[in-house]
Parts: structure tokens; C-alpha cells; sequence
């Protein structure tokens, strides 16, 4: 059985509402924009941007429910 977060992957993606949506993160002075790609088995989320999958491990995430495309 998988230990730490890994454990627990399966069961957030079931639940993840930013997946495929458009979201915005704040933090350390600068804003990021891109689309939720879930999430790693370290708990990063992954944020999908122009420049390719970035993980994201501290910030505030914000994002809109209506924007599912």
C-alpha cells in the first residue's frame, strides 16, 4: 500500500475541482496563470501553462467554476 500523500492520489483527483479549469495562484510576489493538471504523488499541484507543467507546492489558488472548457 502506498504510504504518505501517495496514498491519497487516487481519492483527491475523484474530487479535484481544479482539474481542466482555469486558475490563477499567488504567492512569493508573482501570479501564475494556467489550467489545473492535477496533482503528483508529493501532493504538488500541477499547473498546465504555455510553458509546459509546472508543480506547485505553496500559494493561493483561485479559480472559477463556471469556466469548465
Amino acid at each position: 500500500a502506498a504510504t504518505g500523500f501517495a496514498g491519497f492520489v487516487d481519492a483527491w483527483s475523484e474530487r479535484d475541482l481544479t482539474r481542466h479549469r482555469a486558475i490563477e495562484i499567488s504567492g512569493a510576489g508573482e501570479t501564475r496563470l494556467g489550467r489545473g493538471g492535477g496533482i503528483d504523488p508529493s501532493g504538488a499541484l500541477i499547473l498546465l501553462t504555455e510553458r509546459g507543467a509546472e508543480r506547485v507546492y505553496a500559494g493561493d489558488v483561485s479559480l472559477r467554476l463556471g469556466d469548465a472548457s
